[in-house]
């Protein structure tokens, strides 16, 4: 018994002999001074609004009876630390046990409140039957949702909570489950932070868990002594403003990302190439200017994709472009697939803008100084769906397409389509060596005889006719009068009325004394 009391007897005297900072306008000015020389690129963005930045401090204390022994170690050290905030920033008290309510003086710390804080801190554990008999947690989150909740409140909320944390509710005990959903829905438009400030006991922190769900990102602060707990809120007077000052950057990029200020969409091209598209809109500001990727692994794909092939691992530079991110191969060599996907995870942070002059500390350097980079890098899955795509290398297909559109071309030129003679000159002689001269210009066939060109004495039909690649045919259309006529081609005979002919060649016709000769020579 002697060393418990020597031990808070011990407290008191190292707690009451820490002078409380003196609370001024001028304190938080000095802080804001020594955040600009220590981050000067980061402070240029964001100094005019740190220095309006208001924050919510709720401070539940748990009055409880097994509690009331700590307040020579809570209230002093919280002097303390409320004597080193910034002037208007809202204070409020909430003291629990059985139940919890706010306690004492609500408001704005300034220079004319300060006592009358202090006077609040000073009676929170003046014994009241009506709080000391159990513990119960939930109603203490229910009180401070009532703060959080105040019309007007700042977006920054700081929670502080002091109890060993065994809970000992009563009957009609509040859902968790509700608390946590209402919290969460403050915390999408407003920065919450919350400190567990664990004190000792036998079953310290047994029911921690509960309110670690309500609050997301709940922080433990074991308190084993007086000095540990002087000591975490001399750290926090001394980090106030750079906490604040991290918490607003944080902010800013949490709500960048979730309203779609800050996008990435990853693409498949029609080449079967992965393509990543970032944008950056004009509600950033510009010292963001470009993306750094971490890391990037494939999750999935479709069935016919046999490996994703990822290149992002550098730094991409601008606010709104779209860059390779690799290519995809698949199990087949099939020119086209169907129905193609695939799913990455990608971890990546914001690139920042550079020092404009040679010495100058980078916006960078100050997000490193902060140890921000890990709270600003975030890993996202991106999925990118297509219908169809090229399977082959793009060059590779194109040739492909380029012959077949060649050979159907071919095809039809040379082959479905008669060839139109031209250029071709035709000599006829007739009966009595008398001779006739026809120029095919553009024209596909001519007639010999009786219904084309006029050949004296003749008693057939011969046409001159294109046919299939680019061969010219002679033909003698058979009829009674064609009997006994008799074809050759360079003096051999031809055993049917029809021929291939080509220039150079003769045909000759012979019905008893009669004969023809047609000659075949290119137009000179």
């Amino acid at each position: 018994m002697t060393k418990k009391l020597s031990f808070y007897w011990l407290s008191v005297v190292l707690l009451t002999g820490v002078l409380a900072m003196p609370f001024s306008s001028a304190k938080a000015q000095s802080a804001i001074e020594r955040l600009k020389v220590d981050y000067p690129a980061v402070m240029e963005h964001y100094a005019k609004r740190l220095e309006a930045q208001k924050a919510d401090y709720i401070i539940a204390i748990d009055v409880s009876g097994s509690m009331n022994k700590y307040k020579d170690v809570v209230v002093p050290a919280l002097n303390s630390f409320l004597a080193s905030l910034p002037e208007d920033d809202y204070v409020s008290i909430i003291k629990f046990g059985t139940k919890a309510e706010e306690f004492g003086l609500s408001g704005k710390i300034n220079k004319s409140t300060m006592g009358a804080f202090q006077n609040t801190l000073s009676k929170v554990y003046d014994r009241d039957p009506a709080f000391v008999s159990r513990t119960d947690l939930a109603a203490m989150c229910e009180a401070v949702l009532a703060q959080m909740s105040r019309p007007g409140g700042n977006d920054l909320k700081y929670v502080f909570m002091f109890t060993d944390f065994v809970n000992e509710p009563g009957s009609a005990s509040l859902s968790w489950d509700e608390l946590a959903s209402r919290v969460s829905a403050i915390a999408k438009n407003n920065m919450v932070r919350a400190f567990a400030m664990q004190l000792p006991g036998s079953n310290s922190g047994r029911d921690i868990q509960l309110v670690r769900n309500v609050f997301q990102g709940l922080q433990t602060i074991s308190i084993d002594n007086s000095a540990q707990l002087n000591e975490w809120f001399e750290g926090q007077k001394a980090e106030i403003s750079k906490v604040r000052l991290k918490d607003l950057i944080k902010g800013d990029f949490d709500q960048w990302y979730s309203e779609g200020n800050i996008t990435m969409d990853l693409k498949i091209a029609m080449t079967s190439k992965l393509k990543l598209k970032y944008d950056v809109d004009g509600k950033v500001p510009a010292f963001v200017n470009g993306f750094i990727v971490n890391a990037c692994e494939p999750l999935s794909q479709s069935s016919n994709v046999e490996k994703v092939n990822l290149t992002l691992d550098s730094a991409y530079k601008g606010r709104g472009m779209s860059v390779n991110a690799g290519s995809l191969k698949f199990y087949n060599n099939a020119i086209t697939q169907k129905g193609v996907s695939t799913t990455v995870t990608m971890i990546y942070r914001p690139m920042f803008t550079m020092a404009d002059k040679d010495g100058d500390e980078s916006f960078s350097n100050d997000i490193r100084k902060l140890g921000l980079e890990e709270d600003l890098t975030r890993t996202v899955e991106l999925t990118a769906e297509k219908g169809l795509v090229i399977a082959w290398n793009l060059w590779a297909a194109a040739g492909v397409l380029a012959l077949i559109v060649l050979a159907i071309y071919l095809l039809f030129a040379y082959v479905f389509i008669p060839y139109r003679i031209k250029d071709i000159r035709v000599t006829a002689t007739g009966i009595g060596g008398k001779k006739e001269t026809y120029d095919f210009k553009k024209e596909n066939s001519h007639l010999f005889g009786k219904k084309g060109t006029k050949l004296e004495q003749a008693d057939f039909v011969a046409k001159i006719k294109g046919g299939m690649f680019h061969s010219i045919k002679f033909i003698v259309e058979e009829k009674p009068q064609t009997s006994g006529l008799t074809m050759q081609k360079d003096n051999s005979g031809v055993p049917s009325m029809k021929c291939r002919i080509k220039v150079g060649e003769t045909i000759k016709l012979n019905q008893g004394l009669i004969s023809f000769e047609f000659k075949i020579n290119n137009v000179k």
